[in-house]
């Protein structure tokens, strides 16, 4: 079954390891280094400011027009002024022009500025690419001004999030510790689908032992499942969720199960409990017709869901099931794949609009490739 919790669990924080940053468009905080350039004139602060005030007429992904070239050749000398411009500029493309290129310089000491910065830029395009700077700056040194800036934000879904990201493992090793404390963790575990890769995936199956919340724990196992681990830990804590009394832990489960996910094993066990769910008040239908189509199911009520608008009278609903058709069709059982044979048949004789029509040929064609086997 691989390692236990708590062997995971201890070894969390020593074992992270820092991921190559993603590729990032230039405007958002200086992804990648352009050409050696050269400035047009010697620095001078009066040649930074005017060469800033250029930027506002150019887009923020101008590095080919002179004034990117002057500020960026000037470096460390040109940041105290690009700092004071950006606290003065009220026009976007300026003040995006300004951050990349802060970033690019990567003066040390620059980011915490850029986070306080942040904290009281109202615009969220402006102040998520601060934080994304201020990381790429300063990295760790600015890590602690990042948590306290997303701790500040009740949602757990704010700007700082993306500076973080950017400090994958910090990020995570933070939450390790942090995740025993919390009684209601979703802002946490929702960080941890953020910022945790494939090679986290047994540290994040770690996370599920730190925990008392049934809610968390399933979002993690789900998680961890998704980025490869195939432990029995995390399938269970997955039914656990699905066998709930509460049900809106039940209802949680079911949006965290990844039908394509699930080994042979435990196909039986979980096409029954979400089977189960179908007749429940408020059940998300279209959902888990969908999961259960993948697993398997032959049952009445996802067949009818799925596919039992294909005769109707509205053409978006009759779109909505020949997709379906299409897209399901290699998961289908014999018996059901040729009575939609015969009804896609049936409808192609009588449907005249012809964009519905190409449709109609696409999921016969499947059904046919189907049938085949």
């Amino acid at each position: 079954m691989g390692m236990t919790f708590s062997k995971l669990a201890a070894a969390l924080v020593l074992s992270f390891g820092l991921a190559a940053p993603a590729a990032r468009d230039a405007a958002a905080c200086g992804g990648g280094s352009p050409e050696h350039v050269t400035a047009r004139t010697a620095y001078s602060p009066e040649a930074a400011r005017a060469a800033i005030e250029e930027l506002g007429t150019y887009g923020p992904h101008a590095y080919k027009f002179p004034a990117v070239d002057d500020l960026r050749a000037w470096g460390a000398d040109a940041v105290p002024d690009l700092l004071e411009a950006l606290t003065q500029s009220r026009a976007d493309r300026q003040q995006q022009s300004i951050i990349s290129l802060l970033a690019s310089a990567k003066v040390k000491g620059t980011g915490a500025k850029l986070i306080a910065m942040a904290e009281a830029h109202p615009y969220a395009n402006i102040n998520t690419n601060l934080y994304i700077a201020a990381a790429d700056i300063d990295g760790a040194d600015v890590f602690p001004a990042l948590v306290e800036a997303y701790k500040k934000d009740k949602s757990k879904a704010g700007h700082a999030t993306y500076g973080l990201v950017r400090l994958r493992e910090q990020t995570l090793a933070w939450i390790a510790k942090e995740l025993p404390k919390e009684k209601y963790p979703s802002g946490l575990t929702s960080l941890v689908a953020k910022v945790a890769v494939p090679a986290d995936k047994d540290n994040v199956s770690a996370l599920v032992g730190m925990t008392r919340d049934q809610k968390a724990k399933q979002h993690l196992a789900g998680l961890a499942i998704d980025l490869g681990v195939t432990s029995q830990e995390m399938f269970d804590v997955l039914l656990a969720g699905l066998r709930s009394k509460n049900a809106e832990v039940r209802t949680d489960a079911v949006w965290t199960v990844r039908a394509e996910n699930i080994p042979t094993a435990y196909v039986e066990t979980f096409r029954s409990l979400l089977e189960a769910e179908l007749g429940r008040p408020n059940a998300s239908v279209d959902h888990l017709s969908r999961e259960l189509i993948v697993l398997g199911s032959t049952d009445r009520r996802v067949i009818d869901n799925l596919f039992g608008r294909l005769g109707s009278d509205v053409l978006s609903e009759r779109m909505g099931s020949v997709l379906a058709i299409a897209s399901y069709a290699r998961m289908l059982d014999v018996t059901t794949a040729t009575d939609l044979q015969n009804q896609v048949n049936d409808q192609l004789s009588r449907d005249q609009d012809d964009r519905f029509r190409k449709k109609l040929e696409k999921a016969r064609d499947a059904l046919a490739k189907r049938l085949e086997k």
